[in-house]
C-alpha cells in the first residue's frame, strides 16, 4: 500500500493527474510518459482491478485512462454532460445497430466512434474495422441523423489504437498510440 501511494504521488508531482489536460499543457513526450505511468500504476495496483473483469473490460479501463490523459471527459451514457470539457467520450452509446463502445462528441456534436477490443486481439484488430464503420454510419439515439457517417473511427485495445478518417478520398486505417 505504501509503494502504491508513493507511485501515485510521483505521478502527481510529474503533473500527471486524472483530470483532463488542455492540449497545450505538455509536449507529446511528457503526455506519453504520463499516460504510460498511469496505465502502469492502474495495472499494478489491485485496488483498481476486479477479479471479475474480462479482457475487454481491462482494455476499456486502459482506453478510459488514455482518453482522460488526452483531455476527453469519459462519461456513462446515463449521465452525459456536454459542458464537461471540450470533448466527451460516452461509453456504450445507443445506436440503431447496437451500443457503440464509445461515441466521441465535440461541442455536443458526434464526431467519431471507438470500438474497444481485448489486448490479445493485437494487430488482428483490423478485422473489426467494418463493425466500427457500421457504428459510425448508424443512427445515434437522441441525435438527428444526417445520413453522413461520423468521420473519425478508432479500434483500440488499450495498447494498440488504429485510426481512420472517413473523409479521406481513400480511407484506410493507420496505427496511432502504440
Amino acid at each position: 500500500m505504501k509503494e502504491s501511494s508513493e507511485r501515485w504521488l510521483a505521478l502527481e508531482k510529474r503533473g500527471c493527474s486524472d483530470r483532463p489536460r488542455s492540449s497545450g499543457s505538455a509536449d507529446s513526450g511528457e503526455a506519453s510518459a504520463c499516460l504510460h505511468g498511469w496505465i502502469s500504476f492502474l495495472a499494478s495496483d489491485q485496488r483498481f482491478m476486479s477479479a471479475n473483469q474480462n479482457p475487454e473490460q481491462i482494455a476499456r479501463d486502459a482506453i478510459d485512462a488514455q482518453l482522460r490523459c488526452a483531455g476527453w471527459s469519459v462519461q456513462a451514457k446515463t449521465a452525459i454532460d456536454f459542458h464537461a470539457g471540450e470533448g466527451q467520450a460516452v461509453r456504450e452509446y445507443t445506436t440503431d445497430c447496437g451500443p457503440a463502445d464509445y461515441v466521441l462528441f465535440v461541442d455536443g456534436q458526434p464526431v467519431g466512434v471507438i470500438e474497444a477490443k481485448k489486448e490479445t486481439l493485437g494487430h488482428k484488430i483490423t478485422t473489426v474495422e467494418e463493425q466500427t464503420a457500421d457504428y459510425a454510419a448508424a443512427k445515434l439515439k437522441y441525435i438527428q441523423h444526417t445520413g453522413v457517417p461520423l468521420p473519425f473511427v478508432y479500434e483500440a485495445t488499450g495498447v494498440l489504437t488504429r485510426f481512420t478518417d472517413q473523409r479521406d478520398p481513400k480511407p484506410r486505417s493507420r496505427e496511432v498510440f502504440s
